[in-house]
């Protein structure tokens, strides 16, 4: 697919190199409206791109102050993610927290666990509003979903078409949100060097 011409946009102010990541990242999308927003959180996060995991990767500083040195939050476009009966689901975006690491921590290629997730799911691919069994289907989708733990957002094409930014602002009140609920549970544990230190 190619990218839409509003994406393109949104990343014209990156270096060339990163323009070249982060377009490859976009053509993993499934529609424009999805382009447009992971363009829109690339730039408003200030993500670096691992194309190699393909996804996107912040390490909260900018728009998380409280949460700097704390988490990284990456973001996968069209993730599969699985439910603990057996069904699997793509969603748009995938975005999840994990335990910062700075690059000398642990060996190359080690995993990050994953601590919290959100699921951000956007609706339409002409910027129209959906039918009702579409909706339905959605509707059930996302109670699936989040039955099994996962938490998930849903916007329509109207709503990135028209203020991306405004969606993101969203996707970060979340995001703090899911930081905030690891943070209190590490507390409770009284694991917070754990988490703090590694």
């Amino acid at each position: 697919m190619d990218v839409c011409e509003r994406a393109r946009q949104v990343i014209a102010r990156d270096s060339q190199q990163q323009q070249g990541d982060i377009l490859s990242l976009l053509s993993l999308c499934e529609s424009p409206v999805e382009q447009i927003l992971l363009a829109t959180i690339h730039e408003r996060w200030h993500a670096t791109v691992d194309l190699k995991s393909k996804r996107l990767q912040c390490h909260l500083t900018a728009e998380y102050p409280a949460w700097s040195g704390i988490f990284t939050v990456c973001c996968e476009p069209q993730r599969t993610i699985k439910t603990s009966m057996g069904e699997e689901y793509r969603a748009d975006l995938y975005i999840y927290l994990t335990r910062f690491r700075h690059h000398r921590d642990g060996p190359k290629g080690e995993s990050w666990p994953e601590m919290a997730t959100l699921i951000v799911e956007t609706d339409g691919h002409d910027f129209h509003e959906r039918t009702k069994l579409q909706a339905s289907y959605d509707r059930k989708r996302d109670r699936n979903i989040t039955l099994h733990g996962f938490r998930v957002i849903r916007f329509t094409g109207s709503d990135v078409y028209n203020d991306a930014e405004f969606c993101v602002e969203d996707i970060d009140f979340h995001v703090d949100d899911l930081a905030s609920q690891v943070f209190d549970d590490y507390v409770k544990r009284g694991k917070l060097e754990e988490l703090v230190v590694g």
